[in-house]
C-alpha cells in the first residue's frame, strides 16, 4: 500500500509541477499582455491629446474669425451710415441702378465730349456711386451669413470631436 501511495503522491507532485509551469507560462503571457495594453493606453492618450490640441486650435480660430467678422460688420455699418449721411446731405439718390444716360455724340462717335475739371462745381460721378450703399449692405449680409455658417460648422466639429 505504501508503494501505491508513493506512486499517487509522485503523480500528484508531477501534476502540481505541470500546473505550476502552466501558471508561470500564463503569468508570463499576462505580463506581456499588460505591457502591450500599457503601450496601447499611452498611444491612445497621446492621440487624445493631439485631438484635443487640434480642437482647441480650431475653437481659437473660430472665435477669432467670428470676432473679425463681427468687427467687419461694425465697420460696414459705419460705412453705410457715413455714405447715407453723405448722399442725404448732397441730395443724392441711394438707388443701386444709375439713372444716368449714356452721353450723346453729336459730331464724331469715336470722340468723347469735352469736360471741364475746373472750379468747385465738379462733384465727381455722383450717379454712378449711389449704389455703393446697397453693395456695402450686401457685403454686410454676406458676412452675417458667414458667421452663422461658421457657428453651425463649429457645432458640427464639436459634436464630431465628442463622438471620437
Amino acid at each position: 500500500k505504501n508503494a501505491n501511495d508513493m506512486e499517487d503522491l509522485g503523480q500528484a507532485v508531477n501534476k502540481a509541477e505541470k500546473s505550476i509551469t502552466r501558471s508561470k507560462d500564463h503569468a508570463g503571457q499576462l505580463l506581456i499582455d499588460i505591457d502591450t495594453l500599457k503601450n496601447d493606453i499611452s498611444a491612445t492618450e497621446l492621440q487624445m491629446q493631439e485631438l484635443l490640441d487640434l480642437r482647441n486650435q480650431d475653437v481659437a480660430d473660430f472665435r477669432q474669425a467670428v470676432k473679425d467678422d463681427t468687427d467687419a460688420i461694425a465697420l460696414l455699418e459705419q460705412a453705410i451710415a457715413a455714405l447715407t449721411r453723405f448722399y442725404s446731405k448732397n441730395n443724392e439718390e441711394l438707388s443701386l441702378v444709375s439713372k444716368k444716360q449714356a452721353p450723346e455724340y453729336t459730331v464724331d462717335q469715336d470722340k468723347a465730349p469735352e469736360t471741364t475739371w475746373y472750379g468747385s462745381k465738379y462733384g465727381g460721378r455722383k450717379k454712378e456711386t449711389t449704389g455703393i450703399v446697397a453693395i456695402v449692405e450686401m457685403i454686410k449680409e454676406d458676412v452675417e451669413k458667414e458667421i452663422k455658417k461658421a457657428k453651425e460648422d463649429d457645432a458640427d466639429a464639436q459634436a464630431q470631436y465628442e463622438k471620437e
